[in-house]
């Protein structure tokens, strides 16, 4: 993500070659937790 300059999932899902076609709103949202840092290990 260093390198990335999308910040949300929406942003992501919508612009990264349309993942969010395939994306439910749950997965975009574990996605958005993700980023933010609330799910890593």
């Amino acid at each position: 993500m260093a390198q990335e300059f999308a910040k949300t999932a929406e942003e992501i899902a919508w612009r990264r070659s349309k993942p969010g076609l395939r994306m439910n709103a749950g997965e975009i949202a574990a996605l958005d937790r993700w980023i933010a840092g609330e799910d890593k290990p």
